[in-house]
């Protein structure tokens, strides 16, 4: 867990998988020079993620580590493949190289064509800072609940100890399931979609992904946008 102390209040924003437009349009939509924090899932599942990450890298946004960075570290450190293609790598990837015709006729998996854009050096230095990335941030501002900021809920504590050894990397990065809500706590988190129509601010537990990924029949009739929430006041902020 990393500790940050906050002398002003903090814009989370959900899980942008790629969606550069619309980051660029919501980040337009907060006030200048506020703290802003990302709930991971940069990537993935959009055709953008490589503008993302530089965008985020480059204004040094505080960020937790998603499910989706990981399967991203996995496929290119680990030449576990198959299941960062399955859930989108392959449009990260294309964002960062050109992926030859030959490559999508012979299959992605154990093929030395496709191994070898893997070493892509982009590709390789953003999965690299990737592996940097906390799991949970503990935001302090005076006066007011301490905020926890990971990219699935989390279960909240008194002991910050005990929310580490409760909340190992597997539980924080997939858990699809809601905590308990406490009284001396907040958690935002991301993960699992939640549409703008259906999300509600609860005690403790507080879900900001809007599925900003998916496709324009959902997003004009506003169920799939990106979503920035403002701690503590809980103003709501979403992408055109």
């Amino acid at each position: 867990m990393k500790i940050i102390s906050l002398d002003k209040p903090i814009w989370v924003i959900g899980d942008v998988h790629g969606q550069y437009q619309q980051l660029l349009d919501l980040l337009n939509k907060i006030p200048k020079n506020s703290n802003i924090c990302f709930v991971g899932d940069l990537i993935d599942r959009g055709y953008k993620s490589k503008e993302v990450v530089k965008l985020i890298r480059d204004n040094n946004y505080f960020i937790v580590k998603g499910n989706h960075e990981v399967l991203m570290i996995e496929a290119i450190h680990h030449n576990v493949i198959p299941l960062w293609i399955r859930n989108g790598g392959i449009e990260t990837m294309s964002s960062y190289v050109d992926i030859p015709r030959s490559i999508y006729e012979k299959g992605f998996y154990q093929n030395e064509e496709f191994n070898k854009l893997l070493e892509n050096s982009e590709l390789v230095d953003d999965s690299n800072w990737m592996k940097t990335l906390p799991n949970i941030i503990k935001f302090e501002l005076d006066n007011e609940k301490p905020l926890y900021v990971s990219h699935s809920g989390i279960r909240l504590d008194l002991n910050d100890n005990l929310i580490d050894s409760l909340n190992p990397e597997h539980q924080v990065l997939w858990n699809r399931f809601k905590q308990v809500e406490v009284d001396y706590a907040v958690n935002i988190h991301g993960h699992t979609i939640t549409s703008k129509e259906y999300s509600s601010i609860s005690k403790s537990q507080i879900n900001i992904d809007s599925g900003a990924f998916m496709d324009n029949m959902y997003r004009k009739s506003g169920k799939a946008v990106l979503t920035a929430i403002c701690y503590p006041t809980m103003e709501k902020l979403y992408s055109s």
